[in-house]
């Protein structure tokens, strides 16, 4: 890396995160210009008053334009989907240390401006319409108390509220899974949207309320964009400014180059890859929430880098550099949380996903050499964020791999390696033309969408532990003190493991129903509250379709809702166990393992024992696998025939982000062996911690075994010890393994390269360990951020001393 690269990077890792409350100031002034309209015309406004009013600057050392704060590594304190309370902000402050900082200016002001936007906005408030809907319904408040989904509501407004801030010139939370078409901007410019727009509105003929809605579109598109070019003009004037300060020749010319593409970009279309960067800058900033995908940004910035290169004014070094700039950039990006989000998220958890590699529209391998740069960059910025996934198939050359292979043994935790044919096929499994899906990206952790024709906009995480303890229970919730599920009988009385097993999964199919109601039900409440123009004019045929991306339904299939498993390793060993102790060897009755667990298994070590000797998933045995494989195969099942908000069935998945630590929070004793409340299994393919016993490969063997293609992402977490990636022999037979898996079944993988002394120790010394960075659960964190139960969770993991 550059010496710049190297100052930027300093910067940007010692600063502590300051709050800002401009976002708010502006807010309030907007709702006096925009009380009487719609909540779609109310929020273009907000837009484009945060474009043409947020205070901006160029920190020393930046190429590239735009930083999304008013403070340097800041966040702007948010108010539209729940707002900050003195509790959720101090609790904050106190339990991330000298992590965040607040002025005392700004810490007086916040309370006023939140109570001017509480009484006057209260419509344009999520939290409230989510109380409405399903607290006040007795039948989904006892549901929403019980921990089978996250977060669980304790009175009307905790589970609802969602206090954010976050970095980025954006409206709302957002809250919705997508990827933009970054070529529009990048290939045909801004203006070409306010063009499109106008059109629409000069042959429109407005005579029913539903053309009106389209018209107040468009000339929020309009109003939107039109800010959006001045936001990179007033960038202009800036650099021009702080050109004509500027003593130092070398400075002075990159402030007056960094001007001159700031004027064209993002209003007409790049010519250079310098210009392109830039344009794909403003618009990732432009995005709400801490959820963005970069897309495939090696495939479309490629053009651009293979005609400079070809017309010799551009070296790989210099690409690399605007590439760790864009890097260094999105490590001052941050989504601030209240207290509830903060255990579903730990570590300043952020999914800013850049994808790599992967095939073209014709099947054939695309990487290129973008795709190298970008990972090392990776390996030369060693720093959690942005988060890189690379796409592999058949095609994909071992090399490719090979260096994703050498960034993971950095110990980052990134690449994810992700499986083309999977995701392909369950694109193509829901109708999308071959095309369309083999130009699949990733989007938050692992989520599937397709650039521009599919999103979603609600997930729900789904407490199988919790469903299973329940069901033990006869219906009856211990955590929440109510029956809630229904009575499938007592699990005493069942002669045989399938009656048993059979009507375990009658409880789930009770449940997983009112897991899609309630995540529905929020997802209807964002469509009415948080459109968003920018975003959805850039969705294919985003502006004449006239309708904000929220509010859509994509054909041929809508992945708008989607259900995420936790701990369904936990219920499969569990079922394992009861099949091997009480029905096949009859060493135990059900009557005592209910006692034993209600026991949290106090007075029944010797049972414990055995309950955890019984055989696990991911040692590549057929007899445990088996009911991991049902498990998942039933969870697809019952997810898929409900229906959800936008016209097609919800969707499953298997992402766990670190939801299984407060998942297992308010589960009780599991037969797997668990004690009541510690941590569950992470992910969705990953065994249970430290339960694997035979090597890698007979991991990889035991879940290729699950059926991963209906699913719209899946989760598995491995860890190696450094020594078994130490030479380039071990790489490359990781990077070969990793091929196979991907291409036989799998659908996706991601490694932890760290030993265990190394976390304890940082337990211990913090301070001197601070840039230990883990893979947590589809992101990576710094491992001294984490709460300790997920700390914990992380060192208990196999590691694996060879491939």
């Amino acid at each position: 890396m550059t010496d710049r690269i190297m100052r930027m990077l300093e910067r940007a890792t010692t600063t502590p995160i300051g709050l800002g409350v401009e976002k708010l100031r502006i807010a309030v002034d907007t709702l006096d210009k925009a009380r009487n309209r719609t909540n779609f015309a109310y929020r273009a406004q907000l837009q484009a008053d945060y474009y043409n009013r947020m205070p901006i600057n160029i920190p020393e050392d930046d190429l590239i334009a735009g930083t999304g704060s008013s403070i340097y590594n800041g966040a702007e304190l948010e108010f539209e989907m729940g707002t900050w309370t003195k509790t959720e902000l101090n609790s904050l402050l106190e339990e991330t240390g000298d992590m965040y900082y607040i002025s005392p200016e700004n810490y007086d002001e916040l309370w006023t401006l939140t109570e001017k936007l509480k009484t006057a906005n209260i419509n344009n408030r999520g939290s409230d319409y989510s109380a409405e809907l399903t607290w006040d319904n007795e039948r989904l408040r006892s549901f929403i108390k019980s921990g089978v989904t996250m977060p669980v509501w304790k009175d009307r407004n905790s589970g609802s509220t969602n206090a954010v801030g976050q970095t980025g010139i954006s409206i709302g939370p957002g809250l919705i899974l997508r990827t933009v078409l970054y070529e529009r901007i990048i290939n045909e410019g801004a203006r070409t949207i306010i063009n499109e727009a106008k059109e629409c509105i000069a042959n429109e003929h407005c005579i029913t309320v539903a053309a009106y809605k389209k018209h107040e579109y468009w000339t929020g598109i309009i109003k939107v964009f039109e800010g959006f070019i001045n936001y990179a003009n007033r960038h202009a004037d800036l650099a021009e400014q702080m050109a004509a300060e500027c003593d130092d020749p070398a400075r002075k010319a990159e402030l007056l180059k960094m001007a001159e593409v700031c004027r064209r970009v993002p209003e007409y279309p790049a010519r250079t890859f310098y210009e392109a960067v830039q344009a794909f800058w403003f618009v990732f900033l432009s995005q709400a929430s801490n959820t963005m995908s970069a897309g495939r940004i090696d495939q479309y910035l490629y053009p651009f880098y293979k005609a400079d290169k070809e017309a010799g004014i551009l070296t790989d070094e210099q690409a690399l550099e605007l590439i760790e700039n864009i890097r260094v950039k999105t490590t001052t990006m941050h989504h601030v949380r209240g207290n509830l989000a903060r255990n579903r998220n730990s570590g300043d958890a952020r999914w800013l996903n850049f994808i790599i590699g992967g095939c073209d529209e014709k099947g054939n391998d695309a990487s290129n050499e973008l795709t190298l740069l970008f990972i090392r960059s990776a390996i030369e910025l060693q720093v959690p964020h942005h988060t890189i996934t690379l796409r592999v198939g058949d095609y994909t050359p071992i090399e490719v791999i090979k260096k994703g292979v050498e960034c993971v043994a950095t110990g980052i935790g990134m690449p994810a390696f992700v499986s083309d044919k999977s995701y392909i096929n369950f694109w193509t499994n829901k109708g999308f033309a071959i095309e369309d899906a083999r130009n699949y990206t990733i989007c938050g952790c692992l989520d599937a969408v397709i650039p521009g024709k599919a999103r979603t906009v609600g997930v729900i995480f789904f407490n199988g532990p919790q469903v299973l303890d329940i069901f033990l229970h006869n219906g009856f919730c211990k955590f929440s003190g109510e029956q809630i599920g229904i009575k499938t009988g007592d699990p005493c009385s069942f002669e045989t493991f399938d009656q048993f097993k059979e009507a375990y999964y009658k409880q789930q199919a009770h449940f997983i129903p009112l897991a899609a109601e309630r995540v529905s039900i929020e997802s209807l409440v964002k469509t009415l509250v948080v459109s968003d123009p920018f975003t959805s004019a850039l969705m294919h045929d985003g502006v004449k379709c006239g309708t904000p991306i929220q509010m859509r339904h994509f054909e041929p299939f809508d992945t708008g809702i989607t259900v995420m498993t936790v701990g369904g390793i936990n219920v499969a060993n569990s079922l394992t166990a009861i099949r091997k102790l009480i029905y096949d060897e009859k060493k135990y009755t059900m009557r005592q393992l209910i006692d034993a667990l209600d026991a949290n298994w106090e007075g029944y070590e010797e049972m414990r024992r055995d309950f955890i000797k019984a055989p696990k998933y991911g040692n590549g045995d057929e007899y445990a696998d088996e009911q991991v494989i049902e498990f998942y195969a039933k969870h697809a099942e019952q997810v898929s025939a409900c229906p959800g908000t936008f016209g097609s069935n919800c969707v499953p998945s298997g992402i766990s982000i670190s939801a299984h630590q407060p998942c297992g929070k308010v589960v009780g004793a599991t037969p797997d062996g668990r004690k009541a409340y510690e941590i569950l299994a992470d992910g969705m393919i990953s065994p249970v911690q430290g339960t694997d016993f035979n090597g890698p490969l007979a991991v990889f063997n035991s879940a290729r075994k699950i059926s991963q293609d209906e699913y719209s992402a899946t989760l598995f977490n491995m860890k190696f010890s450094p020594s078994a990636l130490k030479t380039d022999s071990d790489k490359e037979k990781l990077a070969m393994v990793l091929k196979t898996y991907l291409t036989n079944g799998g659908k996706q993988i991601q490694m932890n390269v760290v030993d265990r002394s190394t976390l304890l120790a940082a337990q211990k010394d913090p301070k001197a360990f601070r840039d230990v960075i883990v893979r947590v659960a589809g992101y990576s964190a710094y491992f001294v951020q984490l709460t300790n139960m997920l700390q914990n969770e992380i060192i208990d993991r196999t590691e694996n001393q060879q491939i």
